[in-house]
C-alpha cells in the first residue's frame, strides 16, 4: 500500500509490510498452478536485494548502495474469501500483509535515485497490454518505500539484513490472476513473467 490508491482500499495513510520466506518466491518464467493459490492478484514491483545489512532506518542513499534491484511481480494472496477489494487493515495484517508470491527477474545494479524514481511499466497478459505504470507511484520512489520498510522496523528494534529481498511497492492497482502467461517490462530494470496454469 505504497500509493493513495492502494491505501485508501484499506483506509490507511502509509504501507503495510508482511514476511516472505523462501517458499514465496518464484523464479521468472516459471510456473505455478492457480490450485495452489487462493485468490491472487497480480502486482507489477521493483524488488530490491540486499547485497549487505542496513542500518536502521537507513537512507535512500545507503540503500541503492547496499541493494541490487530486480523487476518482479509480487502475487498478494488471502485466505479470507471474497478479500479484495473488501478487506480492512486489521484483515491484512492478520494475514501476513497477504504475502502469496514474488516472481524475481535476474537483478541488476540500481540506477540513480532520480532514475529509479523514472522506471516505466507495461504489464502484458498473452502478450495484450493490459496496464502501464510509474515508479514514482510507489511513495514517489521505490527506494523511498525500503526506507520507510527501514524505519518502520527500528520501532520494532529490527532493521533489514543482508541477503533480504524486498517486494517496494506496486505500480498500478493490483489485478486479478488468470489463467496464462504475464509478463512486465521495466525501463532500464529489464522484464519478469510467470505462467498460471490449472
Amino acid at each position: 500500500m505504497t500509493s493513495p490508491d492502494t491505501q485508501a482500499y484499506a483506509n490507511t495513510d502509509e504501507p503495510a509490510y508482511g514476511t516472505f520466506t523462501e517458499g514465496n518466491l518464484v523464479q521468472s518464467q516459471d510456473t505455478v498452478s492457480l490450485d495452489t493459490l487462493f485468490d491472487p492478484l497480480i502486482e507489477t514491483e521493483l524488488v530490491f536485494i540486499l547485497t549487505d545489512d542496513l542500518s536502521m532506518s537507513a537512507t535512500e542513499d545507503e540503500i541503492l548502495f547496499k541493494s541490487k534491484v530486480a523487476a518482479g511481480l509480487e502475487i498478494p494472496d488471502s485466505r479470507y474469501k471474497d478479500w479484495f477489494p473488501n478487506f480492512t487493515l486489521e484483515d491484512l495484517l492478520c494475514d501476513n500483509g497477504a504475502a502469496g508470491l514474488v516472481v524475481i527477474s535476474d537483478a541488476v545494479v540500481p540506477p540513480s535515485f532520480e532514475q529509479l524514481g523514472d522506471i516505466h511499466m507495461a504489464l502484458y497478459h498473452q502478450d495484450e497490454k493490459i496496464g502501464e505504470g510509474i515508479s514514482s507511484n510507489v511513495l514517489d520512489n521505490p527506494a523511498s518505500s525500503v526506507a520507510w520498510l527501514s524505519g518502520k522496523l527500528k520501532s520494532h528494534g529490527k532493521s533489514l539484513k543482508k541477503g533480504m529481498i524486498i517486494a517496494s511497492g506496486t505500480f498500478i492497482p493490483p489485478l486479478r490472476v488468470k489463467e496464462g502467461t504475464y509478463q512486465a517490462t521495466f525501463t532500464g530494470i529489464g522484464d519478469v513473467s510467470v505462467t498460471f496454469s490449472r
